[in-house]
């Protein structure tokens, strides 16, 4: 059964996104991101005995990425419709299950794993209060110096500019609109530490472009990236970005940070990667 969850309202939106999932990278892991995840599972293993891991969400390249031999490997995730349409059915290791639970208030005992992964999973949460709150769970989650493998979505300690951002859009210079928002997301954030509501979002992007179809042919835009900030119009959950600086000090209660490293891509300044090891 699913425990009550410390923040209900968010799951809506996970719910009528499993629908269309469906994403490219940098914002699903690239190339680059799953050999690091690997390495990092890799890492996380004691000798001898088997992986006992733990992927924050349904992540399809994650779950059936190269793990080390007998993983035992659990998923969590809240949205029912994720896990019907997104958790993979095949490639997984021999040892995989997935929950329908709240990272937040996982049914999982304490000190009973080796190793965490995520993708982007503070951003999901809202505010750097429940990022704080996440790092905890999987603190208690973890044994003693385990790991927790996660890529972030960051912001830039120096601020994006929305008027900026719609001029490079505007005039053909960011075709990706899945990238842009995430951008735009980040320039409304600003310095704040709690995250943007996606309503938000919708409204300015209304603003500036009431028609979207119009590019799609000009820019090369794509319908369903469109239909996505569409779907945020009458949603109030609210999406996050940490900077560097913020990932390390809500790190620094729980965990030692054993790698933080940017990804060669571009834009890779926007997802570092963070391998925490819990404090003893």
């Amino acid at each position: 059964m699913l425990r009550p969850s410390l923040d209900v309202k968010g799951r809506a939106n996970w719910e009528s996104a499993a629908a269309s999932w469906q994403h490219r990278p940098p914002i699903s892991p690239a190339p680059e991101d799953m050999a690091w995840y690997e390495q990092a599972a890799r890492g996380g293993c004691v000798t001898n005995s088997p992986l006992r891991a733990l992927l924050l969400g349904v992540t399809a390249e994650i779950a059936t990425m190269d793990w080390p031999v007998r993983t035992n490997l659990v998923a969590v995730d809240w949205a029912e419709a994720m896990i019907k349409r997104v958790w993979p059915v095949a490639g997984l290791p021999p040892y995989a299950a997935v929950i329908r639970a709240d990272w937040l208030d996982m049914p999982l005992g304490e000190s009973s794993l080796d190793f965490v992964v995520g993708d982007g999973c503070y951003t999901a949460l809202g505010s750097l209060d429940k990022a704080d709150t996440l790092n905890r769970a999987v603190s208690r989650v973890l044994r003693p110096e385990g790991r927790f493998a996660i890529r972030c979505i960051s912001r830039s300690e120096e601020s994006l500019d929305v008027d900026h951002l719609f001029d490079e859009l505007l005039t053909g210079r960011h075709t990706d609109l899945g990238l842009f928002r995430w951008f735009l997301m980040m320039a409304l954030q600003g310095e704040q530490r709690d995250g943007v509501r996606l309503d938000k979002l919708w409204r300015v992007w209304h603003e500036r472009v009431p028609h979207p179809d119009e590019y799609i042919e000009r820019f090369g835009w794509i319908p369903e990236e469109i239909a996505n900030i569409e779907r945020y119009r009458v949603l109030d959950d609210s999406y996050v970005y940490p900077t560097i600086a913020e990932l390390k000090e809500i790190a620094a209660p729980d965990f030692h940070i054993h790698q933080c490293d940017i990804p060669n891509y571009p834009h890779g300044q926007h997802f570092p990667r963070l391998i925490l090891e819990k404090k003893m």
